[in-house]
């Protein structure tokens, strides 16, 4: 009997705690992705002030990332356009606070604010609940400030009234500012490497077309190398942004084009090369 009642009262006192404090403890060894249990407020564009309300109810806990117009709420599969907010809670050890912590934010579907601790710290486009007042914007953001307690409150609004999704597709990463700056470096020189590789042989093939108008396999492949290197300004990190400041709808269709040449690019270029190869090794043969 008392076995029983000891139980209980572990059982009880675990369950006070985790209901008191519905928080998540990060390790800062590593960059952590946020994408475990978010509030979700469908159809409510919640600021930091608004919390302070006990009334306040989220719809349901939501990993990231996610897709909105995927999930469903009282049995109803939500819609892509829309708006809605998203509430997180993280504990830091002591040792950090006061310290330079760092956010990966990427792009989302369409617009976004993000408070932290209660202050706006990235944005997208603008977020509101009228699509006249609405504007989206497509591009990863990397923000840095400390929090001067261990518990560090996440509030992230985000609208959409212009795509066929809603939400984000990559994870929100955290941790120290120096392990952030440095992913964030090192993926920008990749992409740039990438870029300027890709583009250097689609250049050369062309030369190569251009020099011997019959090898059309040095045609398709400079094609698929100019795309490719078109891509990869327009996806991860956005290298675009650093020349120009385009569209969200140019910026989106440029996406979509080169998602969409790539495959018969590809193909065609590895098909007349197996061709090309597979002729000679027959003439040789005979």
């Amino acid at each position: 009997m008392v076995r029983v009642v000891i139980i209980s009262i572990i059982f009880f006192c675990n369950f006070a705690c985790n209901f008191a404090v519905d928080s998540e403890v990060i390790d800062f060894k590593k960059i952590s992705p946020l994408n475990q249990e978010w509030e979700l407020y469908w159809n409510k564009l919640l600021e930091p002030d608004d919390f302070h309300d006990q009334n306040i109810i989220y719809n349901k806990k939501q990993n990231l990332p996610f897709f909105w117009n995927k999930i469903e709420l009282n049995n109803q599969k939500l819609s892509s356009q829309g708006f809605l907010t998203l509430k997180k809670v993280v504990r830091i050890p002591e040792s950090l606070i006061g310290r330079k912590l760092g956010i990966r934010v990427p792009e989302m579907f369409s617009a976004y604010k993000l408070f932290v601790n209660g202050n706006l710290k990235a944005a997208n486009g603008t977020v509101s609940k009228i699509p006249e007042a609405y504007e989206p914007e497509w591009a990863p953001q990397t923000i840095y400030f400390t929090s001067l307690k261990n518990e560090i409150e996440f509030i992230l609004q985000i609208a959409n009234f212009s795509y066929n999704l809603g939400g984000s597709w990559r994870n929100i990463e955290f941790g120290v500012a120096e392990k952030i700056n440095t992913k964030t470096n090192l993926l920008i020189f990749m992409d740039y490497f990438l870029f300027a590789s890709v583009l250097t042989m689609g250049l050369y093939h062309i030369a190569l077309f251009l020099k011997r108008r019959e090898s059309f396999a040095a045609l398709y492949f400079s094609l698929l190398c100019l795309i490719v290197s078109l891509r990869t300004m327009v996806s991860s990190e956005i290298l675009i942004y650093n020349f120009f400041n385009p569209s969200w709808e140019f910026l989106i269709k440029l996406n979509l084009i080169t998602v969409a040449l790539t495959p018969p690019c590809l193909s065609s270029s590895s098909n007349f090369y197996f061709t090309v190869v597979h002729i000679n090794l027959l003439q040789k043969q005979h």
